[in-house]
């Protein structure tokens, strides 16, 4: 059954083909209301939900969700636009399971469910995509050489590869050579973070922007970090503090009101190993997460930074990226390069195990996604539909997918 559910054009399984885990893949029906696997032409690790949703047309079921992907190629690198039908929630709530649209539509490879809608031609390859939460068709993209691009992708037409005539709205310059974190300020518009490698976090206003292909300086530099600095993240609550890790082995609190850019207002020796992610719940005012190549999660109360209160271990390989649920405050989920992706449930910390229970891990370890054959460069929750993640890896694989509502909690 399931060699028929996921046929790609040129007639292969993609699961059978790329997906070795022959456990997971007999268990496909029973773990997830959705997945969607499709292999890209060109390798992507960098992935991005946006906001934006559009009704299916003569559908009652599909909504369109927007998908931003950037490619990680030796030649022609572009950002991409994709288009993504997921079923609502409500509808799957209300209509029968034989419903017409249902039957075999969530978890089958018809093409119309995810189509690359804009390829925008991009000058190297995409190392990091965020798009601006107050205005989501701008778009910032890392590239390999240091350069940040600032585009509108309500200027690309749909449907086009020649679109390079349209110049990106703006280059922001300072970084010499490759890094990965970008962070916009979720609070004050056009306010964008960016590290690197070369110890340096800049801070740059794209508000200053005047006409395309302009290029911008930052207007501010912070030089505490010691060795290269792997992520930076804009505070949810507070739109002057932003954290930021590096191969230093630290995590450090800044804030922009105070002058001292040179010594963050707090520093602390957080893993054993260098880190390489941050997240800061856009739930919880003071809780916070590390991730690192100690293959553990950290997690932070920000009100009491003397140590950390409580660690995650499950992964077997460094941890490479952490992302809060933007739906649950409890929710949290992890990738690494042991190629899987933890869904950890932090309200059930310390809850007593059975012995049996204790063999699959611990007790807030709530769900794994073993679909991915290589490392997984990416995931981005949703933030309109509960409960979906994308997540994309080195074997050029991207996987849209929702874990069952049978196995959810809250």
């Amino acid at each position: 059954m399931l060699d028929n559910l996921y046929m790609s054009e040129r007639g292969s399984s993609y699961i059978e083909v790329y997906t070795p885990n022959e456990a997971w893949r007999a268990n496909v029906p029973f773990l997830y209301d959705l997945l969607i696997v499709r292999q890209l032409s060109h390798p992507c690790m960098t992935a991005q939900w946006t906001p934006a949703t559009t009704p299916v047309e003569d559908s009652r079921v599909f909504i369109n969700h927007k998908l931003l992907l950037g490619t990680n190629n030796e030649t022609d690198n572009f950002l991409m636009l994709a288009n993504v039908q997921i079923p609502s929630a409500t509808a799957l709530r209300l209509l029968p399971p034989d419903n017409d649209e249902l039957v075999g539509s969530l978890f089958d490879n018809d093409p119309t469910r995810f189509k690359i809608q804009k390829r925008i031609p991009h000058p190297g390859e995409v190392n990091c995509i965020k798009h601006m939460p107050h205005f989501p068709q701008y778009v910032a993209t890392k590239s390999m050489n240091g350069d940040i691009y600032l585009f509108d992708c309500n200027k690309y037409p749909d449907n086009s590869e020649t679109s390079s005539e349209v110049p990106p709205e703006a280059r922001l310059c300072g970084h010499p050579g490759e890094g990965y974190g970008l962070s916009w300020n979720p609070g004050s518009a056009g306010y964008l973070l960016s590290c690197a490698e070369d110890k340096m976090i800049f801070l740059w206003d794209v508000k200053s922007v005047v006409s395309s292909n302009s290029v911008l300086q930052p207007i501010e530099a912070f030089t505490g970090h010691e060795k290269g600095v792997q992520d930076v993240q804009w505070h949810f609550f507070n739109e002057t503090v932003f954290g930021s890790v590096g191969d230093d082995e630290k995590l450090m609190l800044w804030d922009t009101r105070l002058s001292n850019t040179i010594s963050a207002m707090q520093a602390v020796h957080a893993h054993e190993a260098e880190i390489n992610c941050l997240a800061f719940s856009p739930l919880r005012e003071y809780m916070l997460a590390t991730g690192s190549a100690d293959k553990t999660i950290a997690l932070w109360d920000l009100r009491n930074m003397t140590g950390k209160f409580h660690v995650l271990t499950s992964h077997t390989d460094e941890v490479l990226k952490v992302q809060w649920a933007p739906f649950n405050e409890a929710i949290l989920a992890t990738s690494a390069s042991d190629s899987r992706i933890n869904i950890w449930n932090l309200a059930d910390l310390g809850v007593e195990q059975s012995a049996d229970d204790h063999l699959f891990g611990p007790s807030e370890l709530f769900f794994v996604h073993g679909g991915h054959p290589g490392e997984i460069g990416d995931i981005s929750w949703n933030p309109v539909e509960p409960w979906t993640i994308c997540s994309v890896d080195t074997d050029n694989m991207v996987q849209c997918w929702q874990i069952a509502d049978s196995i959810r909690v809250g």
